[in-house]
């Protein structure tokens, strides 16, 4: 009698574990659903709007800074960059960024980067470790965080702020070129079939 109540208690708690394990999994690929969701409805609602670039602070060069620039390339790619990029780090992302606009072999392209929250040192130092051509990459020090406020992105997944734009400063599409493969290659073709369309091929 005994051998059996253990054996029933031992299929129990197997059976009970087992149980536990189905749901935590079921949740978490619920999780994973739902986020999937957020960043597809998030994409959807910015793609079309027109980004909001006033207000910002001054462009960043290693030793100085600058009040007066402008925007209006006939592309141009804004990333916004947190303090988690250390300076290192932010150098190689700038480095990068310079090489994915340099294969395009055309001045109607550039890539914005929206720096907050960090020291100014600290741009200028990532600035410092690499010879990064300012009319290809530009650094703005955006020293009150305007730029997620004007685009009501303040919640937003950092994955999720940058975006190509026309040079109406429309968005076309979102994501970050450098840090997904996916998006490095979507707005290559992107950007190709602007600044390099085939022959007959009409442009919206």
């Amino acid at each position: 009698m005994k051998i059996c109540m253990c054996m029933i208690l031992k299929t129990y708690c197997h059976n009970y574990i087992h149980l536990i394990i189905f749901f935590l999994v079921l949740s978490f690929c619920g999780c994973e659903q739902i986020n999937r969701f957020k960043d597809i409805h998030t994409v959807r609602r910015m793609n079309g709007k027109v980004l909001d670039l006033s207000g910002l602070g001054d462009q960043v060069l290693k030793d100085t800074t600058y009040k007066e620039y402008s925007i209006n390339k006939k592309l141009t790619i804004v990333s916004y960059i947190d303090n988690k990029l250390c300076p290192e780090c932010f150098a190689k992302y700038l480095m990068v960024a310079e090489k994915f606009i340099d294969q395009f072999y055309s001045d109607e392209i550039q890539y914005v980067c929206i720096a907050y929250p960090r020291p100014l040192s600290d741009l200028q130092h990532a600035l410092s470790l690499r010879d990064v051509d300012s009319s290809k990459v530009m650094v703005i020090y955006d020293v009150n965080n305007v730029f997620r406020k004007n685009n009501n992105i303040e919640r937003t997944k950092i994955a999720l702020c940058s975006f190509l734009i026309g040079s109406d400063h429309k968005i076309i599409t979102t994501g970050d070129p450098i840090r997904n493969v996916r998006m490095y290659n979507y707005c290559k073709e992107i950007i190709e079939s602007v600044l390099l369309p085939k022959p007959g091929m009409v442009i919206q």
